[in-house]
């Protein structure tokens, strides 16, 4: 016997959490919105992943969280920023963005003056630098081994790292600061074969006449 139990809450707060995209083609995703930058959409889908498409493609768009819709040519500061740019879940028909914004009216946007959507936690944390040292790094780290085993053995190892952190990391925000970091290290380790004779250890030493090896006995 088997018998399935439905809880009607259950679809609709799913519903009430994820957002949705359609395209001019009529097709529709339902997932979560990235951001909005650059004129191209970036949208995750669990079954497609994340899927990057031209603005200009999308016919609607609907977001049950909270995004920063910041226009073209817009001049704010980090100060001005909380104040001039709207905050709010996003509607996306007829060529215009409109932002539904908790403690204010509705705001609405011309589709070709939006220079980018970015999410309210990003926004917040760039605008008041609520972020920890490791957020922003951005560089490489390389690691490099050498082993030579002939007539002399050899090892080196290097390391070496470059990182770049700029506060804060949205590109039309005045850069607040800039950090640097640039590490590098070698360590090498060289040493002559051992020669082991009647119980005996000696040590191959090149010789500063001829540079052949001659023989050296190690005493313990």
């Amino acid at each position: 016997m088997f018998c399935t139990l439905v809880f009607p809450g259950a679809n609709r707060a799913h519903a009430q959490t994820t957002d949705t995209i359609t395209f001019n083609d009529g097709e529709q995703l339902a997932g979560k919105l990235i951001s909005v930058l650059g004129g191209n959409v970036t949208f995750h889908s669990e079954i497609l992943g994340n899927v990057t498409v031209p603005l200009e493609k999308v016919k609607m768009l609907n977001t049950s969280h909270p995004f920063a819709a910041v226009e073209k040519n817009q001049r704010v500061t980090r100060k001005t920023a909380v104040e001039q740019i709207p905050v709010g879940s996003i509607a996306l028909k007829n060529n215009s963005v409109s932002v539904s914004r908790s403690h204010a009216e509705e705001k609405s946007i011309p589709e070709s003056q939006i220079a980018s959507l970015v999410d309210d936690a990003t926004f917040h944390r760039e605008i008041q630098s609520e972020s920890d040292f490791l957020y922003g790094w951005a560089g490489s780290i390389t690691l490099g081994a050498s082993l030579v085993e002939a007539t002399n053995s050899a090892q080196t190892y290097t390391g070496s790292v470059a990182l770049i952190r700029t506060i804060p990391t949205i590109a039309w925000l005045p850069p607040a600061s800039k950090t640097t970091l640039n590490l590098s290290g070698t360590y090498g380790l060289a040493k002559n074969p051992e020669i082991i004779s009647n119980g005996e250890i000696f040590q191959a030493v090149p010789s500063k006449i001829d540079e052949k090896p001659s023989q050296s006995k190690i005493r313990n």
